[in-house]
């Protein structure tokens, strides 16, 4: 009898136990998501909020650095400071430049508008240090975004070279221009690594190489597998459970994945264009499947190319 009592006072310990952590962390990401809505609600052009002309003017009463350069504490944006070798790559509107400084590089794109873009980034740079504390998310952005206005010199050694990764074909458009454009110091992403999204380019580019990208780079198989399923399984998680700002992930997810099977996630300022502020419970299901056809593909890869490791 005593020792069944306590088996049991026992197995009430570790109940109270287990509930109070659940707390703690419910409580954790409660305080999180208050705190990024409050980001997002600052944003002007974000769901429920509205761009005043204060807040415009405000933007472009600022001072430019009319000259080919511009300093953010510890690097200076020069041309000659840029690594010129090779194509540079390209999304749908940014690029990625390197520096002779193989740990820094910058992501470069042109402004167009009346500072919507430049709000869209500073707010993505919000959200990025929020959820690095509280979801140990990995990004690439290591300053705040800067606006530069350049020449035509810059803007036409900018334009050179650029190279559509995931569409496999050179950017034949001039993409910069004399004017605003929009820098951020970045640190590049581990190679090797791939880009994984889920649209159909993306998802097509990455099944097409990151065997040879990735996998044939692969070290210790249980780890890759590990962290990639665990990294799949959190983003899966956070979107279904979190409500908005973390479902907005759902917009036209995109992650870096190196080869030890982590994410870098990018391009945060997805969550503040008003273009795609609109987010459909499909969207997050269609990610989800997305992920999970990746967790699926995932062993028999892994079988395929390091059969040779065993």
């Amino acid at each position: 009898l005593y020792h069944h009592k306590e088996i049991a006072s026992r197995t009430k310990c570790i109940l109270l136990v287990g509930i109070a952590v659940a707390f703690a962390v419910v409580f954790k990401i409660s305080r999180s998501v208050q705190t990024i809505k409050i980001i997002i609600e600052r944003s002007s052009i974000f769901v429920g909020s509205e761009t005043t002309s204060n807040k415009k003017s405000s933007v472009h009463t600022k001072s430019y650095q009319n000259i080919n350069q511009h300093h953010d504490g510890d690097n200076l944006f020069l041309l000659e400071h840029l690594d010129w070798e090779g194509n540079k790559t390209c999304g749908a509107h940014k690029c990625f430049f390197p520096t002779e400084d193989p740990a820094f590089a910058y992501v470069i794109q042109q402004e167009k508008d009346e500072g919507d873009t430049f709000r869209s980034w500073q707010g993505a740079w919000e959200l990025k240090k929020e959820l690095e504390d509280n979801f140990l998310f990995q990004f690439q952005e290591v300053s705040p975004p800067q606006r530069l206005n350049i020449s035509d010199s810059f803007a036409a050694k900018l334009s050179a070279n650029l190279y559509r990764e995931t569409r496999q074909r050179p950017v034949i458009n001039q993409r910069f221009f004399a004017g605003n454009v929009l820098a951020q110091k970045v640190i590049p992403v581990p190679k090797p690594s791939i880009l994984f999204g889920c649209t159909k380019h993306k998802k097509q580019y990455f099944y097409d190489n990151w065997e040879k990208d990735i996998i044939s780079f692969v070290q210790d198989e249980e780890t890759f597998e590990r962290n990639l399923k665990n990294s799949i399984v959190e983003m899966q998680t956070l979107m279904k459970s979190v409500p908005e700002p973390i479902s907005c992930l759902a917009r036209d997810f995109q992650v870096f994945i190196d080869s030890y099977g982590n994410f870098y996630h990018l391009d945060l300022d997805r969550c503040f264009k008003s273009s795609k502020l609109k987010l459909y419970r499909d969207q997050v299901h269609r990610v989800k499947k997305c992920l999970d056809a990746l967790k699926s593909s995932l062993g028999f890869y892994l079988n395929k190319n390091l059969s040779n490791l065993k």
